[in-house]
């Protein structure tokens, strides 16, 4: 990312056609490269159990009583609210308010390393707490972002809050990931997790789909359309969130705690965990 960004800033005046054919070169190299390595890995053997099969209807059939069909609508629904505006976030950035490259870059690497030194935090949290709890926080601080974007069009701001961002989904993912594992069984996790993958999909290219539509036809916002779809995106975040959110339930032991403590102790005014450098 960040070569990506030098590279494209420095090159534009010469030929902007030029950098990105370099760039999506090495990036398809990258990936040849890969394939190369995965192409020499061995699979995990696995174990077909008959009694452990069941079809996709069946699986949606089960929402009223399973709690993990209620958990890939949570995200689901999350994810669609998500992608009404995230495909346009750098149109927004690149078009409307003219960023360069180098600037996007820098939002971009600063909203990223937000969600790998969140990891960790997020982490010992869900340990202590449950995945449940870090992902009603989490998501919730998901459904705050995009109003976030009305406030102000500084460079340092939108950067700020690009991190929050990367901070909050890196608790959604980490967690979500993690509430897999613990809720299904090995015998129907590779199925479920298939699943889970084909509705998010879904849910990712509707989103993006109805975005796209309203992009240009919404009003605008302090200038823009582009902040309304923002705003809408948040909009239905919160709904979808307030909707959900209590609909599944954790699976292991854990702590007992309020959102709030919760919160309070991921910002450190009142830590839950050790914080101490041992």
């Amino acid at each position: 990312m960040i070569f990506a960004g030098i590279f494209l800033y420095l090159i534009r005046e010469l030929s902007q056609g030029l950098g990105f054919f370099t760039v999506f070169s090495l990036a398809a190299l990258a990936r040849f490269i890969s394939a190369f390595y995965i192409s020499r890995m061995s699979d995990v053997q696995q174990k077909r159990d008959p009694a452990s099969d069941f079809t996709f209807p069946m699986f949606l059939r089960r929402f009223k009583e399973s709690n993990f069909v209620k958990f890939v609508a949570f995200m689901a629904t999350l994810t669609f609210s998500t992608h009404l505006a995230a495909p346009f976030f750098v149109v927004f950035l690149l078009r409307d308010l003219q960023w360069s490259y180098l600037t996007y870059m820098s939002f971009q690497v600063g909203g990223t390393l937000a969600s790998l030194l969140a990891a960790q935090w997020w982490g010992r949290h869900a340990d202590l707490v449950g995945n449940v709890r870090v992902l009603r926080l989490a998501g919730f601080l998901t459904t705050l972002v995009p109003l976030i974007w009305l406030v102000s069009r500084n460079v340092l701001f939108l950067t700020f809050v690009q991190m929050l961002a990367g901070f909050a989904w890196g608790g959604v993912t980490l967690c979500a990931g993690n509430f897999i594992y613990d809720a299904v069984t090995p015998q129907k996790r590779v199925r479920c997790i298939g699943y889970f993958n084909v509705i998010n999909g879904t849910a990712i290219f509707l989103g993006a789909s109805l975005g796209g539509f309203l992009a240009s036809r919404l009003p605008p916002l302090q200038g823009y359309s582009l902040l309304s779809l923002f705003a809408l995106s948040s909009a239905f975040r919160l709904f979808f969130y307030l909707i959900m959110f209590r609909s599944f339930r954790e699976v292991r032991s854990s702590r007992e705690v309020s959102l709030q403590e919760l919160f309070f102790s991921v910002v450190g005014i009142r830590p839950l965990i050790d914080v101490s450098p041992d």
